[in-house]
């Protein structure tokens, strides 16, 4: 986690109100917008919160210590902070509307002397001047049904629930489609970087009809949103613990950079595994078959597999890709040993043996 304090935090709450406003919840059918809610609630919140901490920054007698923003492994502002702060705005908002309402009632009330009328316009605009920034926040919220949902979420009532999945480092969305009595869960995670072209922050968005526990499963259906001039970022068919990886990793110290850095890493291991896998299926279907070439090849990408679990930036990454490797190469046993009419050796265990493992020199 990392703190943002005073400006570093309202210009992080700005880059990533810019990312998610560049995905417009247009209302395309009932089933569409409903879908988008995640987003739209995810903005929402945080132009709240932004909204708050700059009026915080904008009063002299804050203290400083108060304008901070805490960042998770989610990309995201610390749920708990996240919320404390929107539910403060909500009270002061409702405040401000009553000294607006306050304000506004004289005009609406005086009659036709000028000068009087003079003064409550001169005082409803000073009232108006000094709270909007909360207010216009608040107030353009479109769909007002969405406000309640997010005093919902700052009491922690009905739907949608919001959490922070620890495993897999993304802000979760447990929400229903009343009329069908259907439960979606979405998750999305956000990718700083710097607002420029090709550089722009990412965000990840996933959604379905699934469990919050069946969600790390289903992780490849989701989509990369922004990012190099906007382009999807998807690498279709990675081995699903590279990929859960590179989605579930922590950027929010290393940002945008340290993403591409871990994807790029990524992507070459995905890479090396499946030249093995072309080498050995050519090599089994007797594809162009020369034996020098064929040993040649498989010696070097054994040789290239070696060097990068050996020289992978981190231990994560080291242990990781070793997991990767030995699953991939029991796999293509498996394969081999099927073409070669050899049965795979299944050892039938007593339940003292499950229990205790195998010791050599005694048959169970």
């Amino acid at each position: 986690m990392i703190n943002l304090k005073e400006a570093e935090a309202i210009n992080y709450l700005d880059r990533v109100d810019n990312t998610l406003d560049k995905f417009p919840p247009e209302k395309n059918g009932a089933g569409k917008d409903r879908i988008l809610l995640p987003l739209r609630l995810t903005h929402a919140m945080i132009k709240i919160q932004r909204a708050y901490l700059s009026a915080l920054s904008e009063d002299p007698g804050t203290s400083r210590d108060l304008i901070v923003c805490s960042v998770t492994s989610t990309g995201f502002p610390e749920l708990p902070s996240w919320l404390g702060d929107i539910g403060r705005a909500f009270k002061e908002f409702d405040g401000l509307r009553q000294r607006r309402g306050e304000a506004y009632l004289p005009v609406l009330e005086q009659g036709s002397s000028v000068p009087a009328v003079e003064d409550s316009f001169d005082r409803l605009t000073q009232v108006l001047r000094r709270d909007q920034i909360i207010t216009s926040a608040v107030g353009d919220i479109k769909i007002k049904e969405e406000v309640q949902m997010l005093r919902d979420i700052v009491r922690n009532s009905g739907s949608p629930k919001v959490y922070e999945d620890p495993n897999l480092s993304m802000l979760g969305f447990r929400y229903t489609d009343d009329p069908h009595s259907t439960w979606y869960t979405s998750v999305l995670k956000y990718i700083d970087g710097p607002e420029e072209k090709g550089k722009s922050p990412l965000l990840y968005f996933k959604q379905d009809k699934v469990k919050e526990s069946e969600i790390g499963e289903k992780l490849s259906k989701g989509k990369f949103l922004g990012g190099l001039e906007g382009q999807d970022l998807w690498v279709h068919g990675y081995s699903h613990p590279l990929l859960k990886r590179l989605l579930t990793g922590n950027y929010s110290e290393v940002g945008l950079d340290g993403f591409y850095a871990t994807r790029n890493e990524l992507a070459n291991f995905d890479n090396l595994l499946r030249v093995l896998n072309e080498n050995s299926s050519h090599l089994l279907d007797g594809q162009g078959l020369d034996p020098t070439e064929y040993v040649s090849s498989l010696k070097d990408i054994r040789l290239r597999i070696n060097s990068a679990i050996t020289e992978a930036s981190s231990q994560e990454l080291r242990v990781l890709f070793q997991q990767v490797f030995d699953d991939e190469i029991a796999k293509l046993s498996g394969v081999t040993r099927k073409v070669a009419g050899v049965k795979a050796i299944t050892q039938h265990r007593s339940p003292l043996r499950r229990a205790i493992g195998w010791i050599p020199g005694i048959n169970w």
